[in-house]
């Protein structure tokens, strides 16, 4: 019921983005790389210049760092950029379509292998960065940011996953963390799965999770 109220809402309001409209597992990795510590709209046109010099992995690995690096100057953590360059000329001409296989690359985490996977490959992977960490929480009703409740919110995302649209799945979920459900502030009414979220029942949602105290 939640994963299908949830794409149902997706379909009629997802953002309009340029790596949305590709499966290709290279641009869509390039993407999410950019997207670490960066807002959508700013990276959007780096993302269009870079697809403009390098559509594709052997252009990339086959490119002067320097140029590579010149495409990337604005973005900040400039360690991403070598990590990529690092990358793709290391992977070789297949993009792999495993997990084990895509941590083994520099910069490529966990929540970035399981993305890839579930978008271009159609995997049951979640990958939980902080926002979808954030609304699985509000979910679940849990307050305490412990690892066993992230393991908690880990298992129920991955057990109410669409298992026929994995990739839309993990994209509606990171619109709806950038539409209603933020860090800091929070729109329950339009939210198209307040009806089966804890938080929404307390007086103060904000506090699910708590912030940890410096």
């Amino acid at each position: 019921m939640l994963s299908k109220q949830l794409l149902s809402w997706y379909s009629r309001n997802k953002r309009d983005l340029p790596w949305r409209l590709t499966k290709d597992p290279y641009k869509i990795w390039i993407s999410e790389i950019m997207l670490q510590q960066t807002q959508v709209v700013t990276v959007i046109p780096y993302y269009k210049k870079w697809m403009s010099s390098f559509p594709d992995i052997q252009t990339l690995a086959c490119a002067d760092y320097d140029n590579v690096l010149k495409h990337w100057e604005g973005l900040g953590y400039y360690s991403r950029c070598k990590n990529i360059h690092l990358t793709a000329k290391s992977m070789g001409i297949d993009f792999p379509d495993t997990y084990n296989e895509l941590i083994k690359f520099p910069g490529i985490g966990e929540y970035t292998a399981k993305t890839i996977l579930a978008i271009a490959y159609n995997k049951q992977e979640v990958g939980i960065d902080t926002n979808l960490e954030r609304i699985g929480f509000r979910l679940l009703g849990l307050q305490k940011k412990s690892k066993f409740n992230s393991k908690r919110v880990k298992k129920f995302l991955e057990s109410i996953q669409d298992k026929s649209k994995p990739g839309d799945f993990n994209q509606a979920l990171m619109d709806l963390g950038n539409s209603f459900c933020q860090a800091k502030a929070v729109h329950c009414n339009p939210c198209p799965i307040t009806s089966e979220c804890k938080a929404t029942l307390s007086t103060d949602p904000l506090k699910y999770p708590e912030t940890k105290k410096k």
